[in-house]
């Protein structure tokens, strides 16, 4: 079944690549595939790529097809605990989605003036959200470096590369708009804001977009197919590389058990099987054993 999913699924891909009718094909897939898994989605494309299909190609019908898959992608929820790699890089991106939002009107009234007096706050404000963007780029290193590479292991090399690719291009744009709001006052203000309205739409629509895919579809398949052990690994090399200052912060790997230990020390208290003794009155007892104790 999932074999002639996948190649229904490829097919679909291909008549859309050739122009077919988006609408016709929107029908024949609620017709025939109901919905597709994120990991079959990511096994498609890879096989795609390898027959030969250019990747700037499939990064415009990713646009497409996920419209298409949307709906029943969005229904496979993920689940891991709080300290898990995904749930920090999808906390990023819920914060980042909320910071996107205070820009559009900042751009708006930007626009709106003729006197980039009246509008310096706004420009200010704008540079301030452009520099948490910039910051999010600690996010994007993360992700290549300690969770494509595992993806890659496993024979997901493509999808990776997109999404790279994709960090390329929103890097970009991130550092026009910071040099642009920068400079602004020393800028003609008139072709300024045109190039900062352009820049802040295509950030504002284009990384949401962007999470999406990760959210649903490389996510989903990173969790199916790595071990705990390689989770583990990946937990671990974030940890080295360090986090953004908007995420909550993030326990050390293996540290929950000497974080716990410390408090009971500072505490002064030892916790037994039976109950809890101060470090004073489990002193008093082994002084009161008839019997002389060495600890090797």
């Amino acid at each position: 079944m999932a074999v002639n999913q996948k190649e229904k699924l490829k097919e679909l891909l291909r008549r859309l690549h050739k122009g077919e009718n988006i609408r016709v094909l929107k029908q024949e897939l609620k017709q025939i595939l109901g919905s597709a898994s994120p990991l079959l989605i990511s096994q498609v494309e890879q096989e795609l790529l390898n027959e030969g299909l250019p990747r700037e190609q499939l990064r415009q019908l990713c646009e497409v097809h996920l419209e298409l898959f949307s709906k029943g992608l969005e229904s496979e929820k993920i689940q891991v605990p709080s300290s898990h790699p995904v749930h920090t890089f999808m906390e990023e991106h819920q914060f980042i989605t909320n910071v996107l939002q205070q820009a559009l009107p900042l751009m708006r009234k930007i626009i709106a003036s003729n006197n980039y007096d009246k509008v310096e706050q706004e420009a200010q404000k704008l540079k301030n959200i452009t520099e948490t963007l910039l910051e999010f780029e600690n996010h994007n290193i993360r992700e290549e470096n300690a969770l494509f590479p595992y993806l890659e292991k496993h024979g997901v090399t493509e999808p990776p590369a997109i999404m790279w690719a994709e960090h390329n291009d929103f890097r970009d744009k991130k550092k026009k708009l910071f040099a642009l709001l920068e400079n602004f006052i020393q800028a003609e203000f008139s072709s300024a804001k045109q190039e900062i309205e352009k820049l802040v739409i295509q950030l504002v629509e284009g990384l949401p977009n962007h999470f999406f895919k990760e959210n649903n579809i490389l996510y989903p398949t990173a969790l199916k197919l790595l071990s705990e052990q390689e989770w583990s690994e990946i937990k671990e090399s974030c940890d080295e590389l360090g986090y953004t200052s908007f995420v909550s912060e993030q326990p050390k790997q293996g540290t929950e058990r000497s974080t716990k230990q410390t408090v009971l020390l500072e505490q002064e208290e030892i916790q037994l099987p039976t109950g809890r003794l101060t470090l004073e009155e489990l002193q008093a007892v082994l002084n009161s054993l008839p019997v002389d104790i060495s600890f090797v």
